[in-house]
């Protein structure tokens, strides 16, 4: 993700000295018409949300191990993927986007999806690549029709999320589960490494 300007009018005092010296009568301006905003405007997008460097006091958890009936919990990975924010319209016919990542520890990787405001706050802040530490969201079973990651749960990114970038230093390292080329055939569809 996923910027207005302003304009000053002058306006001329009726009783300047100028206008008294000219003799000229000078009568207001008939009121206009009204400048009130149309009803239907729609409202302004959330400006991006710069992320901030994470102060390493966190309970990190490895994303294989957190699941909903945990109670306070961090994660702490890379983003290795992120998809292009995409809009539609909801059931009652309101406009709707979302926007969905890949962040992955030394253990596995999660799919993260942000939802409307969340998605104007984020979209354009997180960097695939970059390390994140992640706390916050609600956790459901992984839907695999639409989920390629390793993890057993998918997760809804709450209103309070709270995100901090880490050093790189700081990453867990990434590991790879390699697929021979001989036994692809089975999964086809499927992301694998390679």
């Amino acid at each position: 993700q996923e910027h207005s300007s302003s304009a000053v009018v002058k306006t001329e005092t009726l009783n300047s000295p100028d206008a008294k010296k000219a003799g000229t009568a000078i009568s207001p301006a008939p009121p206009g018409p009204s400048m009130t905003s149309p009803t239907n405007t729609p409202p302004k997008a959330m400006p991006a949300t710069p992320i901030a460097m994470s102060t390493g006091d966190k309970s990190i958890v490895p994303i294989l191990d957190i699941n909903p009936y945990m109670g306070k919990w961090s994660i702490k990975g890379r983003i290795v993927s992120k998809k292009a924010v995409r809009s539609f319209k909801g059931k009652g016919g309101q406009d709707k986007k979302v926007f969905d990542l890949n962040i992955m520890d030394d253990t596995c990787d999660i799919k993260v999806t942000f939802w409307d405001e969340l998605c104007d706050k984020y979209a354009e802040s997180i960097e695939v690549g970059k390390c994140y530490t992640m706390s916050k969201g609600r956790l459901t079973p992984a839907n695999s029709k639409f989920n390629d990651t390793k993890s057993q749960y998918e997760m809804s990114a709450a209103s309070d999320i709270t995100i901090e970038m880490c050093e790189d230093s700081e990453a867990p390292a990434i590991k790879f589960q390699i697929t021979e080329i001989d036994k692809l055939e089975p999964l086809v569809g499927k992301n694998v490494d390679v």
